[in-house]
């Protein structure tokens, strides 16, 4: 779709979302000092300085120059092996994927890792299913669907039947014990999973460091239990290894329950916990990082915090709340999603359904003018931009109630807005008649108000990068990038660049392209390309 010169259309859409939810929110970048009453020679030093940096504007300034550089490591998606990759991982994702860019555009070394769910009783469970139910066809075809079902199914015999629960555990003990028939399913899953896994990051635009996973710490979490008996920090109740968390920094605010966790079973086989605080100190040994992020549901804080409470009691300095090297991110869950497919809401079924209903919106543009498939490039980076908008908007701490319709809208606040603006600005300045140059009469600009609107928002764009790297908040990006859609269009009505004068071509031309580079970064930022045509 592209706007071809008329420019009301998309300031009418977008004028009608003003109002949205999102707006009315405080602008963490309306304190940055006006700079058009600080002279002309200011507001021309801003719009070349964004001409020349083009993509690098935005984390120039002295601010991200004095930070110190550090090395992070950001965890994120971490779904669990041989099941379908649930909603819950998705956003997991693409939280974690914003962040990790704002943390690497403000020049961190950034280590993006998938720790992967790929150990625990569940598998053993998974393996005496197949081994009543499984079809080597069903999952040569669709791996991880045989594997969901044959999980599902094996779980409610579970219910019912002790001893299935019993042979489990059995099965499980041979496991961390390395017994090569026990493990022989386990990798199969495994690399089936991550094999999955790699082509649905790849169709969303996201690419990792490192592929993690528990199964990696199975000795290394026993020697977490020898240190910590050493320290004289366990002991024994109703038959569970327990470890006293009291008194710790990171636990001064959780309930008593959580200040006494689980670190082994009776029969010695490990726990999650206690496999990711032996993850922990290797990450450190490894990587040697000055700060790990970790981003998920906000309802796992609870276990974040054991895991940083038991690293502080074994003496890491590294572990001490006051540092601030260790985090943990957390995010509001995802309601009332689902899938034309049912209840169950699987990302491959939610990108499925975003390509159609992006592509059927895209054939009743009429002045579209690009051949579409359901899957062409552009149709999937629509369909993305809508879904990583549409949870993005809010706050990381507030859940929402999911709405495909809204998400993928032409009206109403959408990442369609963002998208169709940049393509618009492409546009002009491929059709302009004139060269787009950073040396021009700035008083023609200042003659215009609604051009004096758009740079006076173009110059808070560097205090909004500081405010959305100082909270890692994706929110305020995604409101200062929709501001800037509504003032584009407005500047777009009354600016004309085709056909004027040659002087006031070029300097609204430069206003427009300014503007154009700056919601193409804030875009990249997103996790989306930005767009030249739709």
């Amino acid at each position: 779709m592209q706007f071809g010169s008329d420019s009301k259309m998309l300031f009418n859409l977008l004028r009608r979302t003003f109002s949205h939810e999102i707006l009315p929110a405080i602008r963490h970048y309306s304190s940055t000092a006006p700079i058009v009453t600080s002279g002309s020679e200011q507001v021309l030093e801003l719009l070349s300085e964004i001409y020349t940096r083009g993509k690098d504007y935005g984390f120039h300034t002295d601010y991200f120059k004095n930070l110190q550089q550090e090395n992070i490591i950001v965890e994120y998606s971490s779904p669990n092996i041989a099941k379908m990759f649930h909603v819950g991982h998705y956003r997991s994702t693409v939280v974690g994927n914003v962040i990790s860019g704002i943390l690497s555009a403000a020049g961190h070394n950034v280590c993006k890792m998938n720790y992967l769910g790929d150990w625990g009783v569940q598998f053993a469970l998974l393996a005496l299913s197949y081994k009543k139910y499984g079809n080597p066809t069903a999952l040569k075809e669709k791996p991880l669907f045989h594997l969901y079902e044959l999980y599902v199914k094996i779980s409610k015999e579970a219910e019912e039947n002790l001893q299935i629960k019993e042979e489990a555990q059995e099965v499980f003990l041979d496991m961390e014990n390395g017994n090569a028939d026990a493990l022989q399913f386990w990798k199969c899953c495994r690399e089936l999973s991550i094999s999955e896994y790699k082509k649905l990051y790849h169709s969303i635009g996201v690419e990792f460091d490192v592929f993690s996973g528990e199964s990696m710490y199975i000795d290394k979490s026993r020697e977490v239990l020898e240190i910590l008996k050493e320290k004289d920090l366990l002991y024994w109740d109703n038959g569970a290894l327990k470890i006293n968390l009291a008194g710790s920094k990171w636990l001064s605010k959780s309930p008593q329950i959580y200040q006494h966790p689980v670190l082994a079973r009776k029969n010695g086989t490990s726990l999650y916990l206690t496999r990711d605080v032996a993850a922990a100190i290797d990450r450190f040994n490894d990587y040697k990082f000055d700060r790990m992020i970790y981003v998920t549901d906000i309802s796992q804080a609870e276990h974040f915090n054991q895991i940083f409470a038991i690293l502080e009691k074994m003496g890491f300095p590294w572990a001490d709340k006051n540092t601030e090297m260790l985090m943990h991110v957390g995010f509001g869950r995802i309601h009332k999603m689902q899938t034309r497919k049912g209840n169950m809401t699987f990302l491959h079924d939610l990108l499925e359904d975003a390509y159609q209903k992006a592509h059927e919106d895209r054939l009743y543009c009429k002045t579209r003018k690009m051949p579409l498939t359901p899957k062409d490039d552009v149709t999937k980076i629509v369909a993305l931009s809508g879904l990583i908008y549409h949870d993005l908007k809010a706050r990381l701490s507030k859940g929402y109630n999911f709405n495909l319709e809204a998400a993928l809208a032409s009206k109403g606040s959408s990442g369609l807005f963002l998208q169709a603006t940049h393509c618009r600005l492409c546009s002009l300045e491929a059709n302009a008649g004139v060269h787009c140059i950073p040396q021009v009469d700035v008083d023609r600009i200042l003659s215009e108000p609604s051009l004096v609107e758009l740079i006076e928002h173009l110059n808070k764009y560097t205090t909004m990068t500081k405010t959305l790297y100082e909270t890692l908040e994706p929110c305020i990006l995604l409101r200062y990038l929709f501001d800037l859609c509504h003032l584009t269009a407005k500047a777009l009505i009354p600016c004309t660049v085709k056909g004027a004068d040659i002087a006031d071509a070029q300097a609204r031309l430069l206003c427009f392209y300014c503007a154009k580079t700056i919601l193409g970064n804030g875009l990249r930022l997103m996790g989306v390309p930005p767009l030249v045509k739709m």
